[in-house]
C-alpha cells in the first residue's frame, strides 16, 4: 500500500508539529483537534517517529482517539526496550571490528542518538548505518560474523546485516561501503570527506566514532532530500514525501549546539559537496516545523546549486544511473553498478511497493524489464 500525502495527513502533520514544539517548551500538549481522523493520525505518528518524544512522563491528553494513544504509548514502549538491546548489538560489531583494526563510523539515527539526544531511545530508528571503507570486504565480513551477524542481503555499495538477540529483537546493520548508496552522491561529498572530522562516540561503545554534527547536520539533509523523492517505508506501508519530524527534531537538536566555527564548517562543507541547496531546503523545513532559529547569514551562504542537488533533480532514473555510472571507480563497479540496477533485490521491490512485492524474485524482476520496456516504446511514438 502506497500512502500519498492529502490535505488530511498534512492537517496531521501540522497537528503532531505542533505538540512536539510543545514538548520543546515543555508546555503540556494542545487538545485533540475533532476534525482529525483517528486512524489516519495512528500511522501518520508511526510515520514521524515522534512517539517517545510525545509519551512523556507527564503523559497524553485524555481527549486523544483511543487508537491514537495506544499505538503511540506501544511504539514508546517498544522503543525503550530496543535501544538498549539495540544498543549492546551494535557495541559487539564495533568492538569485533575495532579489534580487527577496521575502522567504522555510525552515521544517521544512531551517530545522533548517541550525540545530542539525552536519551538515544528518544531517536527512533529501525538499524545503524556503518561506513566501513575498506577493500578487505572478507575481513570485515568475518569481524561481522564473529559478532553474531549474518549477511542478510548485498548491494552495490552497502550490505544489510542482521542479529537476533535473546530478547527476540533482531537487529541490523546497514553496512556501507561507501557514504551513500549512489556513487554519484558519495563521489560528491568526499571532495571533502568526514571521515577527518568524526567524533568518539564513548555512551555507544569505547570504539565508536560517528560523524561530526556538522555532517551529521548534512546528511539528515541529504536523507531527506532523497526520501523526498523515493518515499519511506513504515512497517509494510509505503509513504511518499520526505518531511519526517524526527529529522526536523535532529536538525533542531543540532543547530542548537551550533557555534560560529561550527556554521562555518557547515557552509564549506555543503557547498564543496554541492548539497547547499538540499542543507538550505532542510533548514526551511525544521523552521517551519518546529520554528528552529537559523542565522540568516547562513542560509544566504548557502549554493544553491551543485552536483548533489543536480543528481536529485534529474528527472529520471535513466539519468541518475548515467551520473552514477560517470562517478564509478572502475570498470567492476560499472558492472555491479548495472547489474545491481538491472537485477535488482527483493528490497527494491518491497521498498517501492511493499503490496506488489510479492511472487519470485525472477518473475519480479522481468515484469520490471517489460514495464521498462513498453515506457520506452510509448516515449518513442509520442
Amino acid at each position: 500500500m502506497v500512502d500519498t500525502p492529502t490535505p488530511d495527513t498534512d492537517a496531521i502533520d501540522a497537528y503532531f508539529a505542533l505538540c512536539l514544539r510543545t514538548r520543546l517548551d515543555g508546555s503540556h500538549l494542545p487538545p485533540w483537534d475533532v476534525r482529525l481522523n483517528g486512524d489516519l493520525a495512528r500511522r501518520r505518528a508511526a510515520f514521524q517517529g515522534i512517539a517517545l518524544v510525545l509519551a512523556s512522563e507527564e503523559g497524553l491528553p485524555d481527549d486523544w482517539p483511543e487508537e491514537v494513544e495506544l499505538a503511540i504509548r506501544e511504539e514508546a514502549r517498544l522503543q525503550a526496550l530496543w535501544e538498549p538491546s539495540h544498543r549492546n548489538a551494535v557495541a559487539d560489531a564495533i568492538e569485533a571490528l575495532h579489534t580487527a583494526e577496521i575502522e567504522a563510523l555510525a552515521m544517521k539515527g544512531t551517530a545522533l542518538a548517541y550525540s545530542v539526544y539525552s536519551d538515544p531511545a528518544i531517536r527512533r530508528r529501525g538499524d545503524t548505518d556503518l561506513l566501513v571503507e575498506t577493500t578487505d570486504r572478507k575481513r570485515v565480513r568475518s569481524a561481522l560474523e564473529g559478532a553474531g551477524f549474518a549477511l542478510r542481503e548485498k548491494l552495490v555499495l552497502q550490505e544489510a546485516w542482521s542479529r537476533k538477540s535473546r530478547d527476540g529483537f533482531v537487529h541490523e546493520i546497514d553496512l556501507h561501503w561507501r557514504i551513500n548508496a549512489s556513487p554519484a552522491v558519495s563521489g560528491a561529498w568526499e571532495a571533502d570527506h568526514p571521515r577527518s572530522r568524526s567524533r568518539p562516540l564513548p555512551s555507544l561503545s569505547p570504539s565508536a566514532r560517528g560523524l561530526s554534527p556538522t555532517d551529521s547536520f548534512i546528511q539528515t539533509c541529504i536523507n531527506r532530500r532523497a526520501h523526498r523523492g523515493f518515499g519511506y517505508l513504515v512497517g509494510e506501508e509505503k509513504i511518499e514525501g520526505g518531511d519526517r519530524l524526527i529529522w526536523a527534531l535532529d536538525l533542531h537538536l543540532l543547530a542548537q549546539d551550533f557555534e560560529a566555527s561550527d556554521w562555518r564548517q557547515l557552509i564549506e562543507t555543503a557547498n564543496v559537496v554541492g548539497a547547499g541547496e538540499i542543507v538550505a531546503s532542510g533548514m526551511n523545513f525544521a523552521q517551519r516545523s518546529l520554528a528552529t532559529d537559523f542565522p540568516d547569514e547562513v542560509r544566504n551562504a548557502l549554493a544553491h546549486s551543485g552536483r548533489m542537488s543536480d543528481y536529485f533533480a534529474a528527472p529520471s532514473t535513466a539519468q541518475r544511473l548515467a551520473m552514477d555510472v560517470a562517478a564509478s571507480r572502475s570498470m567492476s563497479a560499472i558492472a555491479a553498478l548495472l547489474s545491481g540496477h538491472l537485477f535488482p533485490p527483493r528490497s527494491f521491490f518491497t521498498e517501492r511497493d511493499p503490496g506488489a512485492a510479492r511472487g519470485s524474485l525472477a518473475w519480479l524482476r522481468a515484469r520490471r524489464l517489460l514495464d521498462a520496456g513498453v515506457r520506452m516504446l510509448l516515449g518513442r511514438r509520442r
